[in-house]
């Protein structure tokens, strides 16, 4: 399975924020749309970062912060990969999990077109195995047409 049949199973909505947004805002628009990361674009709507509940977290953890005064630069990874439409999902179970990364933004023709998560890799896997054991179940029993 390719990202591209992921986001047209679950869409191709991308919450973003700006480097200079307020950290609470970006929290509350995760909190909002029930996200956990947001991509972080320029003026040109490139990606320029990723900011994740973890990234809070991490910060939170270190050194006091204040959260409606603190900028998402300040806590943004900045060091995104990306997924293009035809890379497939083992490849982007390898990275995420090489990388630790949960959020993958995903381009095409330099144009941010959607994101992938740990979850929808996972869950595409196995729903992909589902299948495969389903129609090995049926080829063993003899059941299966053909």
């Amino acid at each position: 399975m390719k990202v591209r049949q992921i986001l047209e199973q679950k869409g191709n909505i991308v919450h973003t924020v700006q480097p200079t947004d307020t950290v609470k805002s970006a929290i509350n628009k995760m909190n909002s749309n029930n996200v956990g990361g947001v991509v972080v674009v320029d003026d040109s709507n490139n990606p320029v970062g990723v900011l994740t509940e973890r990234d809070i977290l991490k910060r939170i953890a270190s050194e006091v912060c204040d959260l409606s005064s603190a900028k998402v630069s300040d806590l943004m990874s900045r060091k995104i990969i990306v997924a293009l439409p035809d890379d497939e999902i083992q490849y982007l179970m390898g990275v995420m999990t090489e990388k630790r990364i949960r959020h993958m933004p995903v381009m095409e023709d330099n144009k941010l077109v959607g994101i992938i998560t740990i979850g929808d890799v996972v869950k595409a896997h196995l729903e992909k195995t589902r299948y495969e054991i389903h129609y090995l179940k049926e080829y063993i029993s003899g059941n299966y047409p053909g």
